[in-house]
């Protein structure tokens, strides 16, 4: 829905004044499929799709290099100035998307993880959010299965150590109220989609 909503946004804001270069007369036909068979058709749409996916994994690896450097000069800045904290982009973000997420409802012991997740996925990648939402998940799974054992934990940053038999790390911490935080971002968006259906 992102392609056709900023389409239909970007049509709003700057109209068409002149002819259209796109009219049905100018928009030539689909030829027809040369495959013989329908094995025929898989193999070949595997084969051109080789190319997209292997863009697509660049691209995400490009985000997690950059992604990297940055939290490397900002670490590097931080030390500079002898802050207490360790700066990175994550730690900005978490400052500054932090009322967002408290207006939109989530538990305030999250706010500062899901306006971390709201500034990656904003400025740098959907998937890398992704890829820490479920890390926190996990941890938070990992953490209710071993937390009527062990009563000691130790915050080091943003990861969680669990005291017990084995020195248990959770990279990234844990999301208190997972199913609260799905059910927010849920109702976020039909709300800003339903802001968007009224203009």
């Amino acid at each position: 829905m992102g392609a056709p909503g900023s389409l239909a946004i970007s049509k709003l804001v700057y109209p068409e004044t002149k002819s259209s270069l796109t009219t049905s007369a100018d928009v030539r036909k689909i030829p027809d499929s040369t495959y013989n068979n329908v094995i025929e058709a898989i193999t070949e749409s595997a084969i051109d799709s080789a190319g997209l996916i292997a863009c697509v994994a660049l691209n995400l690896l490009v985000f997690i290099c950059l992604l990297s450097f940055v939290n490397s000069i900002l670490k590097w800045i931080g030390n500079s100035l002898c802050l207490n904290h360790i700066l990175s982009f994550e730690y900005i973000c978490s400052y500054l998307f932090w009322p967002i997420a408290f207006l939109i409802g989530i538990d305030y012991r999250d706010c500062f993880k899901v306006a971390e997740l709201f500034g990656i996925k904003i400025f740098l990648n959907e998937f890398i959010a992704y890829q820490k939402l479920g890390t926190m998940i996990n941890n938070k799974q990992i953490y209710d299965a071993v937390n009527w054992s062990i009563t000691t934990a130790e915050q080091m940053g943003d990861d969680l150590v669990l005291f017990g038999l084995n020195k248990t790390v959770l990279k990234n911490g844990i999301i208190l109220i997972v199913q609260l935080l799905l059910q927010h971002i849920f109702f976020a968006v039909l709300e800003i989609l339903r802001l968007l259906e009224c203009y």
